[in-house]
């Protein structure tokens, strides 16, 4: 039997050569590098007669990180290790160390450095901002309220490395300038609002009529431009004349003031109205009274009496009674006259016959006989 010979163990110079180790066979032998070294035929194990030997592996310089930097120095062997960390305006995500491999590769680090980004700044009620921007760390944005509105505090936003944009205090409240202000004997046409350039348009009551302008407008003041408007009394002046009839003293002849009629001494109502009122068109209205002479019609009849009568039946006339011949008078009195209620005046007259004592009594004031 033939004793196998350990070719590691001949040669004290180490056969597989630096950086190697030597495994021995059952008739042979073979190489492996060292921990952190490779072979340069690329491969696991070898025999030196063909020149192969050990390399250090070296993974040469780390990849860049963008937005990234290597912090501290590094070496470039197996097993080294580089740390990265993100430029100022950056934040990262993933894991910071890179490692040297047996491949010669940096085992990529999964640092992500994304910018510091505070996105789009907030809105402000009744605000814009004014100018471009960016949203990187330290960015500022400059408000300005909306026209119609007036700002209250800071109106500077700063993007923070939170990327949170610090919060400005700007406040933009409405420019208004509340109820417009009374016109006398006016008032404000349709709806309006109370903000900034808003305008009321004021028109006159009714009765009334208007001198000035009529519109009036929200300042930046916050205060209304006044109307001019001046709204004036419509005035109907002398009131018509009425025939036969007079009208009751008066103090104003303005819109809505009344005239009243009363006819004069002798003459009563016929038709229309004893009261004319001054429209909004300055124009008396209503003023259609008619007057007639008051009449009594024809006296009354007392049977065996003459009248002596000048056949006037206006008020204040008189009729007087005569007893026909052969009869004799009996009464109170023996005249009427015409009243101012278009009545004769009541009167107890009988004419008695001489030679006859027949009783005639006779109440006028239920007996009426007119002949108009």
């Amino acid at each position: 039997m033939q004793t196998d010979k350990d070719e590691c163990q001949i040669e004290t110079s180490k056969i597989c050569g630096e950086h190697t180790s030597c495994h021995n066979t059952h008739g042979s032998f073979y190489c492996v590098c060292l921990e952190g070294y490779q072979a340069s035929n690329s491969k696991k194990t070898f025999i030196p007669n063909d020149g192969t030997y050990c390399t250090e592996i070296s993974c040469g310089i780390p990849p860049e990180i963008r937005h990234g930097y290597i912090l501290g120095n590094y070496t470039t062997v197996l097993g080294s290790k580089v740390h990265y960390e993100c430029e100022k305006g950056f934040y990262g995500e993933g894991g910071k160390i890179s490692t040297c491999t047996k491949n010669e590769i940096w085992e990529p680090s999964t640092l992500n450095c994304k910018e510091i980004s505070c996105g789009i700044p907030p809105e402000i009620r009744h605000g814009y901002i004014l100018g471009n921007y960016t949203t990187v760390l330290g960015s500022k944005v400059h408000y300005e309220c909306e026209k119609g509105f007036y700002g209250e505090g800071g109106n500077i936003s700063t993007c923070t490395k939170n990327e949170i944009w610090e919060p400005s205090t700007l406040n933009c409240k409405e420019i208004s300038c509340g109820i417009p202000p009374e016109i006398r004997h006016g008032y404000i046409l349709g709806n309006y609002t109370t903000v900034l350039g808003s305008k009321v348009h004021y028109e006159c009551e009714k009765g009334f009529y208007g001198e000035g302008g009529n519109i009036s407008t929200c300042t930046k003041n916050e205060i209304w431009e006044p109307s001019t408007l001046n709204c004036k009394a419509v005035d109907c002046g002398v009131p018509p004349f009425v025939p036969n009839a007079i009208s009751a003293p008066l103090s104003k002849t303005t819109y809505g003031n009344e005239v009243f009629y009363i006819c004069q001494s002798g003459y009563v109502v016929k038709s229309g109205s004893q009261a004319a009122v001054c429209n909004a068109k300055g124009q008396w209205e209503g003023a259609d009274l008619v007057c007639k002479e008051l009449d009594c019609g024809r006296p009354l009849w007392i049977p065996h009496a003459e009248m002596i009568w000048n056949n006037s039946t206006t008020l204040g006339s008189m009729v007087y009674y005569k007893c026909k011949e052969g009869f004799q008078f009996n009464g109170d009195r023996n005249f009427s006259l015409c009243t101012i209620s278009q009545m004769w005046e009541n009167i107890t007259v009988e004419c008695k016959g001489k030679y006859k004592f027949i009783l005639f009594f006779l109440r006028f004031n239920a007996l009426y006989f007119s002949f108009n």
